[in-house]
């Protein structure tokens, strides 16, 4: 990956999400951000089950938690769909830095 191209996370979690809750206390998130300076984490709350929710929709998001790596042009680049551990946000960064060699990046959106 170039350095100059940051990959980001998105990390979609709500508070009445039990797993969320769980994958929150063990800070495998905060964890995994220490050590990659090429991420970007965002996170994304969904506050309401029920409603509709325009970036969960945008990156159809239909379990709590997911969490995304994108391309700096918007490209998704690997998906967790479901709690995880520091270990699980390893592999799927090695997926995502994969699939970047494999296409490298495009013009911007």
């Amino acid at each position: 990956m170039a350095r100059d191209e940051k990959m980001r996370l998105l990390v979609f979690t709500a508070d009445w999400c039990g797993v969320c809750q769980a994958m929150s206390k063990s800070r495998a998130v905060e964890q995994f951000s220490a050590i990659a300076s090429d991420v970007e984490v965002e996170h994304v709350d969904v506050p309401d089950p029920e409603a509709q929710h325009d970036v969960a929709d945008d990156y159809a998001v239909r379990s709590m938690p997911t969490l995304v790596f994108e391309s700096s042009d918007g490209r998704e680049l690997a998906r967790i769909s479901g709690g995880t551990t520091f270990a699980g946000l390893q592999k799927a960064y090695q997926k995502a830095l994969g699939a970047l060699e494999q296409h490298p990046k495009r013009g911007k959106k």
